[in-house]
């Protein structure tokens, strides 16, 4: 699984290989439930001012229930923007890149407009929901920048 980090000039990050499709479509998993899935993403900002790190992070945790998967047919899709930095889940149901036609990819984004607004040290969480037995698939990524 190769994760994908952003900086100025690259504003998203992610995961191209993060559910194989036939794991992801087949029922018995959970993660698509009556062509219903749930994508979730937390993203853990650390404030740095002034050489000092803000002690405790901003979570920014957002939810996107996706009905209809099986009419999915665009390229990508985006969620609606989030947080104080208008973040976005991006979902490539066919997948992306390398990943094409075998994975879902996932990533985020963030609104290249916020992209100077501060200096922060993030952790970003990305997930896809069991909706049966809560045993979801998440990945966990840092992106240090200045």
């Amino acid at each position: 699984m190769r994760v994908r980090h952003y900086n100025e000039l690259k504003l998203e990050w992610g995961i191209p290989k993060f559910i194989d499709i036939k794991t992801f479509v087949d029922q018995q998993n959970g993660y698509l439930f009556n062509d219903k899935c749930v994508f979730g993403a937390e993203v853990f900002v650390h404030k740095i001012e002034l050489l000092s790190v803000m002690d405790q992070p901003i979570i920014y945790p957002h939810t996107w229930v996706i009905t209809k998967f099986s009419s999915l047919h665009k390229e990508y899709y985006e969620s609606e923007p989030f947080g104080l930095y208008k973040w976005k889940i991006l979902l490539y149901p066919k997948g992306y890149g390398a990943a094409k036609g075998s994975y879902i990819s996932l990533f985020i984004s963030q609104d290249e407009s916020n992209i100077h607004s501060s200096k922060k040290f993030g952790k970003i969480i990305l997930r896809v929901q069991d909706q049966i037995t809560g045993k979801h698939i998440e990945v966990t990524g840092e992106n240090n920048r200045d």
